[in-house]
C-alpha cells in the first residue's frame, strides 16, 4: 500500500462535503463524468448513494482521493448478449489531488478483491482515453460502443 493511504468502505459527512465540492471545481471529473448533476449537493448525493456499496480512499487525515462504487445494475442489451451473467457495474473517481500518481490501478485492485461477483461492467466516454488504458491494463475488454460511450467487461480469473 502506498504509505500514509487508507481505503474504507463507507463514506463520512466531511468526505461527502469534500466529494460534493471536488465536482464543482475539477474539470475533469465535470468533462468525463456525469457527476455535477449527481452531486449537486448532499441531498441529490444521499437519494443517489441508495443501494451502492461505496469505497473511499484517503489520506492519513482522511481526506477524500478517490471513490469507487458498484450498484447493482442491468448493463445495455447489446452488451447482455456478450455477457449475461454481468449485473454490477463499477466507477472510479481520482480527485485532483491524487491524480497522476498511479492510485488508481492499485486502488482498484485493492477493492475488487473484496467484490465476490465474477463479472462487472462499466460504461465511459469514449473519448476519455486515460480511463480506457486504465480499465485494459486491469482487465476489462471493449465490448461495445453506443453513442458517446464505450462499454467494457471485467471477468474475475
Amino acid at each position: 500500500m502506498p504509505s500514509k493511504l487508507t481505503i474504507q468502505e463507507g463514506i463520512n459527512e466531511d468526505q461527502i462535503n469534500e466529494l460534493i465540492k471536488n465536482t464543482r471545481e475539477d474539470k475533469a471529473i465535470q468533462k468525463f463524468t456525469s457527476d455535477i448533476k449527481r452531486f449537486p449537493n448532499l441531498a441529490s448525493f444521499r437519494n443517489w448513494k441508495k443501494k451502492k456499496r461505496l469505497f473511499v480512499l484517503t489520506n492519513n487525515r482522511k481526506k477524500l482521493l478517490g471513490l469507487i462504487w458498484f450498484e447493482s445494475k442491468k448493463p445495455p442489451k447489446d452488451l447482455i448478449k456478450k455477457n449475461s451473467l454481468c449485473e454490477i457495474t463499477f466507477a472510479i473517481r481520482i480527485y485532483k489531488q491524487a491524480r497522476g500518481k498511479g492510485l488508481a490501478k492499485w486502488f482498484m485492485k485493492k477493492v475488487f478483491s473484496q467484490i465476490p461477483d465474477r463479472y462487472i461492467w462499466l460504461s465511459t466516454m469514449y473519448n476519455n482515453k486515460t480511463a480506457i488504458n486504465l480499465y485494459k491494463q486491469f482487465g476489462f475488454k471493449k465490448s461495445i460502443k453506443q453513442k458517446e460511450r464505450i462499454y467494457m467487461i471485467y471477468e474475475k480469473g
